[in-house]
């Protein structure tokens, strides 16, 4: 039996009422596979995110193509502030550190992550100025942004070299009008800091350290309403598949790619270590 997919979410409307969501026909979050899909409700002032589910099976009563809706809710900052959307490419859902090397190295490992499917990658700020000659390389086959950010200059820099997004570990909101154009991912933990951030106008918020999680993981994203949730740290593939089961939008695996993997004289072990992650497969 093939697991329920989750394509990245695209921006479609704004909640202008209580259970808006209820009235538009044909759509229905699915929080967990192998479960019935059901209605939700969406906080006032939230902006709907819609996603596509794939690969059911014709077993789980989707029929031979199937596809089901998601909502996901991203709440409108109180001060109006409205998030730009996080683009997040790769079917594998996941978000990949690159390590602080030359662009000589950086290069072909690269290909080496788009040819498997990972085309979301974050490099560190003291890495940010290698970000433009990436862009120049592989263009928008990937997505990049810039992750450890602390400061509102970090976030001007990233955007002046052409980051797609930025991500803090902890819950920065003054990072936010830093650069309004700009996607900002910011950290938090408890869900009353995740919920926190996203009422800030964050663009999805990262959940750091993930692993502080256990069986809560199956209620975290159902409980703040399926907004942008990236799973962040030390995990095996078996514990990424739970997060995404239970709706997260991404994992980020926390220094998956070690420098000894992209300085030997050939990238097999980069190869071999990525198809473990291969989670749409």
């Amino acid at each position: 039996m093939r697991r329920l997919r989750q394509v990245p979410a695209r921006p479609i409307a704004t909640v202008m009422a209580v259970g808006w969501a209820d009235l538009v026909m044909g759509v229905r979050v699915v929080p967990r596979p192998g479960r019935p899909a059901v209605p939700t409700r969406l906080p006032l002032g939230s902006s709907l995110f819609m996603s596509v589910v794939r690969g059911a099976g014709e077993d789980e009563g989707f029929g031979a193509d199937p596809c089901s809706v998601v909502l996901r809710s991203v709440p409108i900052g109180q001060d109006g502030y409205v998030p730009a959307p996080l683009p997040l490419l790769g079917r594998h859902q996941v978000v990949l550190s690159l390590p602080e090397l030359g662009i000589d190295e950086l290069l072909p490992a690269g290909e080496v992550l788009a040819q498997e499917g990972f085309l979301t990658w974050v490099l560190t700020t003291d890495a940010m100025d290698d970000l433009p000659a990436l862009r120049s390389a592989f263009g928008r086959r990937v997505v990049i942004g810039v992750g450890g950010v602390q400061r509102p200059d970090q976030v001007v820099a990233a955007a002046e070299r052409g980051a797609a997004f930025v991500c803090a570990d902890f819950l920065l909101p003054e990072l936010l009008s830093a650069g309004p154009e700009l996607p900002v991912v910011l950290g938090g933990l408890t869900p009353s800091e995740l919920r926190s951030g996203l009422e800030a106008g964050a663009a999805a918020m990262q959940v750091v350290p993930a692993g502080a999680y256990r069986g809560e993981v199956q209620v975290l994203p159902e409980l703040l309403g399926f907004p942008m949730l990236i799973a962040h740290g030390t995990f095996t593939p078996e514990r990424a598949r739970d997060w995404l089961d239970a709706g997260a939008t991404a994992v980020w695996p926390r220094r998956l790619i070690g420098v000894e993997l992209l300085t030997g004289a050939t990238l097999g072990g980069l190869r071999s270590l990525l198809r473990d992650w291969r989670l749409a497969d």
